[in-house]
C-alpha cells in the first residue's frame, strides 16, 4: 500500500516578516541547488498570496529552508486559481504559471487574468508589485481590459 506523505513547513522571510505555510504530498529538498520542491495538492498561503497547485519549485537564499527567495508554481494543463492581496485591495488572479519573488516583493503571472471589483485585466503577462501597488500588463498580440464603472455599466 502506498503512503501519502504529508508536509506542513512554514518559510519565514525574516526580512520582510512575512510568514508562507506551505503544504503538500511530497517534498524534496536540494540543498546544493538551494532548491525545495513540492508535489501533489499543493498549497500555499502567505500573507501576499494564497493558491493551490500541482507543484511547485522554491528557491532558497543560501540553501536556508527558512528564507525564501522565490516560489514558482506552475500548472501543467490546468490554471492556477490564486487570491493575491495588495495594500488596499484583493484580486483573483487566474495564470498558467505564477511566480513569487520575496525579495523583490513582485508577483509575476504568465497567461493571466487579474480581477478586481468587477474589472478585468488579461495579458500575457502581468506582473504585480507588493510593495508600489503597480500593476504592469504586457503581451504579443495585445491586452485587455473590462473595467466595471458601477454595477451593470461596462466599458470595453
Amino acid at each position: 500500500m502506498l503512503q501519502v506523505i504529508f508536509c506542513l513547513l512554514l518559510l519565514i522571510d525574516t526580512a520582510a516578516y512575512s510568514a508562507t505555510t506551505i503544504e503538500s504530498d511530497e517534498l524534496v529538498v536540494n540543498f546544493k541547488e538551494n532548491t525545495a520542491a513540492f508535489k501533489g495538492n499543493v498549497k500555499v498561503k502567505g500573507e501576499e498570496i494564497s493558491f493551490i497547485a500541482d507543484s511547485i519549485e522554491v528557491t532558497l537564499v543560501d540553501g536556508d529552508i527558512n528564507k525564501i527567495q522565490s516560489i514558482r508554481a506552475n500548472s501543467g494543463s490546468e490554471v492556477i486559481n490564486a487570491t493575491l492581496r495588495g495594500k488596499n485591495t484583493t484580486y483573483k488572479l487566474i495564470a498558467k504559471e505564477i511566480v513569487l519573488d520575496k525579495i523583490k516583493n513582485v508577483v509575476t503571472a504568465k497567461n493571466a487574468t487579474l480581477t478586481s471589483d468587477g474589472s478585468n485585466i488579461t495579458g500575457e503577462i502581468i506582473t504585480y508589485n507588493i510593495n508600489s501597488g503597480k500593476i504592469n500588463v504586457s503581451g504579443k498580440d495585445k491586452v485587455k481590459i473590462l473595467i466595471d464603472n458601477e454595477k451593470g455599466k461596462k466599458v470595453k
